[in-house]
């Protein structure tokens, strides 16, 4: 170090100068400090912080999207719910909103089970006028994928609640992280509905013609199973060419099974009839004097009356109206025939009828060179069966004991 007085360089550890004697301490003490004071760290100057109002507007984009985003979440997740799902469906039923309560099942994909006839089903259906409303989820019940509610309501300001429980079940994906929930339907559908008709009939159901499988039995009749049906009432409608149409209400309830529908001629296919029968028995008649085979008059009969051994013989036995007891008929006449309906009618296309008529004969006996003229009154059943577009007889029209007794 070097004396402050006069310049002398002297040791670091003198406290005196030896040159001027000046006291070195106190300049040693000041030294010292200013060396730990040179030591210090500077300190920075301290910079502001400047937020720019663009900066300012991206931060409140953000936090508006942000609650934005929130508030859509919430209420999505609620329209989505299966709370709101109960509620909305237990509304529409009540106001008959019958299209959009169709919406809230999910019925299978069946003839019976389209939109149309489930609204037509429904369409005598009353409203349920109601005040107000609650919805209350059934913590009893709560499963995996499944969600029960139940609806408490009251019809009038003074009335008692009354109380309907929805049950709906997790549907497919609906949107984002929503899935559909689906009202379970519950007294809705009737299993295997089944109905006996006609085969060559049509059926219709409130105005739409029913397609199913189809069974024909012995008689000719077919089943028709419909499947799963709506309950509730229909019009129902069956009809076949020629047939009178047959129009009557159908209520399917828990099921439809041995529901069977026969049909009757119209009017103008009766006439038809009548005339048919008179000469169906005249070329059998014809026939017999001729004493023709029985393969001549066959066509007249039903395939299932040609197998029977007795309609043959039936026949066979009016070869005797030529030669019995001395009497042989030259010429007969039918007229006044009259059918109406038996009441055991109704087999499929089948149809057996009460008829009268009067049969007049020209004979001539052995004993007597005179031709006599014999007339009388006749009763009977004769069955007809329809085939394909032509009634064929079931049974003999006519014996040679209506003839000759």
């Amino acid at each position: 170090m070097f004396c402050p007085n006069c310049g002398t360089e002297c040791n670091d550890k003198d406290l005196f100068c030896g040159e001027c004697g000046s006291s070195l301490a106190e300049y040693r003490e000041e030294e010292q400090q200013n060396t730990v004071l040179s030591q210090k760290p500077a300190e920075l100057p301290k910079k502001e912080i400047k937020i720019s109002k663009m900066q300012l507007l991206l931060i409140g984009e953000v936090i508006i999207m942000a609650v934005l985003f929130i508030g859509i979440y919430f209420s999505l997740d609620k329209k989505y719910s299966a709370e709101t799902t109960a509620l909305e469906y237990w509304k529409a039923k009540a106001n008959g909103e019958w299209n959009k309560v169709y919406d809230f099942y999910s019925f299978p994909k069946e003839e019976g089970l389209n939109r149309q006839l489930y609204v037509n089903a429904h369409m005598d259906d009353k409203e349920t006028k109601y005040q107000s409303i609650q919805v209350e989820k059934n913590l009893k019940k709560e499963e995996k994928d499944s969600a029960y509610y139940v609806i408490s309501y009251t019809t009038s300001k003074n009335a008692a609640k009354k109380y309907a429980e929805v049950s709906l079940i997790k549907g497919e994906r609906k949107f984002l992280f929503w899935n559909e929930w689906h009202v379970v339907p519950e007294n809705e559908v009737a299993e295997k509905c089944k109905i006996t008709v006609p085969e060559k009939a049509i059926v219709k159901l409130n105005g739409e013609k029913i397609r199913g499988k189809e069974k024909l039995d012995r008689n000719g009749m077919k089943e028709i199973d419909m499947g799963d049906m709506f309950r509730g009432t229909y019009q129902l409608e069956v009809s076949e060419d020629g047939m009178k149409t047959y129009k009557d209400m159908l209520e399917i309830d828990s099921f439809v099974g041995g529901k069977r529908i026969e049909l009757i001629p119209e009017e103008k296919e009766k006439e038809k009839l009548v005339k048919q029968l008179g000469d169906d028995i005249e070329s059998l008649l014809n026939a017999a004097i001729a004493k023709k085979d029985f393969n001549a008059v066959k066509e007249l009969f039903s395939e299932d009356a040609q197998k029977r051994s007795y309609i043959k013989s039936a026949y066979e036995g009016l070869y005797r109206i030529t030669d019995q007891e001395g009497t042989v008929i030259h010429s007969f006449d039918l007229s006044n025939i009259k059918m109406t309906m038996s009441d055991y009618y109704g087999r499929r296309n089948e149809m057996m009828l009460e008829v009268k008529m009067t049969v007049k004969s020209n004979c001539k006996k052995f004993w007597s060179e005179e031709i006599q003229t014999s007339e009388k009154e006749e009763r009977g059943i004769i069955t007809y069966v329809k085939e394909g577009k032509k009634w064929k007889l079931k049974n003999m029209p006519i014996t040679y004991y209506d003839i000759l007794y």
